[in-house]
Parts: C-alpha cells; structure tokens; sequence
C-alpha cells in the first residue's frame, strides 16, 4: 500500500508513505513494511515536504535500527538530496556523522 503511495501525483500522499511509518518504527511494529524501499521511491522526489518526511522517517529508523540506517545513508550519499540524508545522520555520534558526510 505504501509503496503505491509513493507514485501518487500528489505531494501529501507521497509524503505520506514515509511519515505514516514512524509511529509504528518507534513502536517497532512495522513487520512487512521495509521503510528503506519507500525511501528509495521517494529518494529523488521534488517536494520539499516529502524530503522531509523520508528523511524524518529516516532519523526515527537510525534510532531503531542504526547499523541499518548508517549502511543505507553511507550507500546512497551521492545520490541522496541533502536534505533528507542530514535528517537521516541527525541522531549518529559525531564520528558517524564525519564517516557519512566525508566526500
């Protein structure tokens, strides 16, 4: 369902997909769902809401599951918008951080 979310033309739906994600990664409750393939649906969106909102639903996985979210980040920083990949790394310790954003 999500997945499909993320192909709708409009920017709140899209947005949507990753951001109704987040309570259930806090809960650890997302089972089936992998947040990753929403984020790569929306990796190179052009609204700055749905940015924000993979890269929040970023930030809340790294909390959950760092090591996945440090890989995932570290993988696709080339390709990444800023500003999603900065919300993604918001939570890393300073020496994660510098690993990530070293070019």
């Amino acid at each position: 369902m999500r997945l499909k979310w993320t192909k709708d033309p409009d920017f709140w739906v899209r947005r949507g997909a990753a951001v109704s994600l987040i309570y259930p990664i806090k809960k650890n409750k997302y089972g089936q769902i992998n947040p990753l393939l929403v984020s790569d649906a929306l990796m190179e969106d052009e609204h700055y809401l749905v940015l924000k909102g993979y890269g929040w639903m970023l930030k809340v996985l790294s909390q959950q599951d760092p090591e996945l979210v440090f890989n995932y980040l570290y993988k696709n920083r080339d390709r990444m918008p800023r500003l999603p990949f900065r919300y993604g790394l918001e939570k890393f310790p300073r020496d994660k951080k510098e690993i990530l954003m070293k070019n």
